[in-house]
């Protein structure tokens, strides 16, 4: 655990600047928000993640030192995922054997999370945390354990909104394990009802509030900003998205796990399985069953831009490597044939895999990433009868699961530490290959917003305080000029870097273009005297804006990086030189200015 603190955190830092927008932005911007003491209106997104990093911004003076520290504390909150994970598996075999389950936990190429301002890091340990607790509540349904485990599925919920599947987990798994161990259904019903009486009352009280949220429609709803994915799915991108999922889900796992998943899961159903194993396995089915069906239902809308989610599968990966430390223990027992059709299925199962993706830097997929996933062009099918199209990633991700299949099949119980070795140095060259791709995608965020490493990122506050409101000028030129994507790529880039590191931005304004911001944004229009007007009013004291573009009043300050320049307003807000909003877009485009 401190071994895989030590590696994130270290690895973190040479990350110079967040990557994911607009997701970085609004916890950075929330958890300032909270540490002035103030909430800002319409956030809408789980307050758990902002809480924990409000402190880093009262205790460091600059917002750059409170990045670092954010990045190392997730990097310790990821690695503490550990524990529970231990203790999940522990619980059904040897300590050897959990010892390997937070081994591989802690490996994952999930960890690259860490590097990020989001999220995932602290989602991840309250997930396992929740699985702890529910078993516990399985093997022992006293009202202290039902209230716990209520209380550790709200905080994870009001973490991160997606974990709404904790709830749906609950009756389900209540349900499945009252079915093992009554005679008929009647029996299990009654019991589930009787002895989880304080979860059914729970329940209960979660839908009167969230039907009384949907109807009065505050920040969207028991979802928030997610209320949109609530409606409007269409079946057939579902059952191509669950195709997908299902074809990602083997190498997520390392392969062998997923090989090994129903033969695990075979021992811990039987009649004279310990209770803790039943409850493990009917958890594992249940939660990887919820999880995968969520996230194939996002990805099949817009809202899933079209990639492949490893980013939101993998917080299910501790319970699959629980089960399958079952089957270690229990001596790796597998039938000739079924281990051979097993291994042959999900071997194959890369091959599901559409021919094109898009993959971001190894942010949404690590493990296809490394495999080369998100360069995919389209070539010719291997044959005219061969139903799936093949290219060089698919034979790459077959032979890389056919590798690990066979070790699954010739390796004997003696050898199992091998086998477990193997998945784990499989995580380690994914975990390389993401770690490189994230800070090279990272440092060309940096050169096309700054290009010099060595500028303040905090210029403004340091000139005006963090506590004075500061808006941000974001102009992007005519689609005429000969640089207009660039110039629009810079302009946002730089937007980014102002208001995450600098807790005085407090708006922004923009002319033709559309910002990914987390701060109220307004579209602007010139007058004929240069005056910058917005439908909701405008009489900022300071401005930032590209240094280019002269305003009325004193320029206090010039970032040679960005050449983004401060000014104190001479109100009204009024730009120099231009007679309408075609005026300022120019100035943006002459790069002799």
């Amino acid at each position: 655990m401190v071994g895989s603190a030590t590696l994130a955190g270290l690895g973190s830092l040479a990350l110079p600047q967040p990557i994911v927008f607009r997701d970085e932005l609004v916890y950075s911007e929330a958890a300032k928000a909270l540490a002035s003491g103030h909430v800002p209106a319409g956030y809408g997104y789980g307050w758990g993640y902002p809480a924990l990093i409000a402190p880093l911004y009262r205790v460091f003076t600059h917002v750059p030192d409170a990045y670092v520290a954010i990045k190392l504390v997730d990097a310790i909150v990821f690695s503490l995922a550990a524990i529970p994970a231990y203790l999940i598996a522990r619980r059904c075999v040897r300590p050897s054997l959990a010892l390997a389950v937070a081994l591989l936990t802690v490996l994952l190429p999930a960890r690259t999370y860490s590097y990020l301002v989001t999220t995932e890091s602290l989602a991840f340990l309250l997930f396992l945390l929740f699985v702890l607790a529910l078993l516990r509540m399985l093997e022992s349904p006293t009202l202290r354990s039902q209230l716990v485990v209520m209380f550790v599925g709200a905080l994870a919920f009001e973490t991160r909104r997606q974990l709404i599947v904790l709830a749906a987990a609950v009756p389900l798994t209540i349900l499945g394990t009252s079915l093992l161990e009554a005679r008929d259904v009647r029996q299990a019903l009654r019991s589930a009802l009787r002895r989880y009486s304080a979860v059914w009352l729970a329940i209960l009280a979660a839908v009167a509030i969230g039907i009384a949220k949907s109807i009065t429609g505050g920040s969207g709803g028991v979802l928030g900003p997610y209320a949109a994915l609530a409606h409007g799915y269409e079946l057939g991108p579902i059952l191509t998205w669950l195709r997908n999922d299902i074809a990602v889900l083997g190498l997520v796992l390392g392969v062998v796990p997923l090989i090994a998943l129903p033969l695990g899961l075979a021992r811990c159903l039987r009649r004279v399985a310990a209770t803790e194993r039943r409850a493990l396995a009917v958890t594992t089915v249940v939660l990887v069953a919820l999880v995968v069906a969520q996230v194939t239902v996002f990805s099949s809308t817009s809202f899933g831009l079209g990639r492949v989610h490893e980013r939101y599968l993998f917080y299910v990966v501790p319970l699959v490597f629980a089960v399958f430390a079952v089957w270690l223990d229990d001596g790796m027992r597998r039938p000739r044939f079924v281990a051979a059709g097993l291994a042959t299925a999900v071997a194959l199962l890369p091959l599901l895999l559409p021919t094109k993706g898009h993959v971001s830097a190894g942010i949404d997929a690590p493990t296809l990433h490394a495999l080369g996933f998100d360069t995919l062009t389209r070539r010719p099918q291997f044959g005219s009868s061969f139903a799936l199209q093949v290219d060089a990633f698919h034979l790459k991700a077959v032979i890389v699961s056919a590798v690990l299949a066979l070790w699954f099949v010739i390796s004997r119980p003696k050898r199992r530490w091998l086998l477990v070795a193997a998945i784990g140095l499989a995580f380690v060259v994914v975990d390389l290959a993401t770690h490189q791709g994230i800070v090279d995608f990272g440092r060309g965020l940096e050169q096309l917003a700054a290009g010099d490493r060595s500028a303040q990122l905090d210029w403004v506050d340091r000139r005006v305080g963090r506590d004075d409101r500061v808006a941000v000028l974001v102009v992007a030129p005519e689609n005429t000029c000969a640089a207009a994507t660039h110039e629009r790529r810079h302009a946002l880039t730089t937007e980014w870097r102002v208001e995450f590191f600098n807790a005085s931005s407090a708006r922004v304004v923009v002319v033709g273009v559309s910002p990914d911001t987390a701060l109220p944004f307004a579209r602007a229009v010139v007058g004929p005297t240069g005056r910058v007007t917005t439908a909701t009013g405008l009489e900022p004291r300071f401005v930032v804006a590209d240094r280019r573009v002269t305003l009325a009043g004193k320029r206090l300050a010039v970032d040679q990086a960005t050449r983004w320049a401060l000014w104190r307003i001479a109100a009204p807000l009024r730009v120099l030189g231009a007679r309408g909003t075609g005026d300022l877009r120019a100035m943006v485009c002459d790069r002799r200015a």
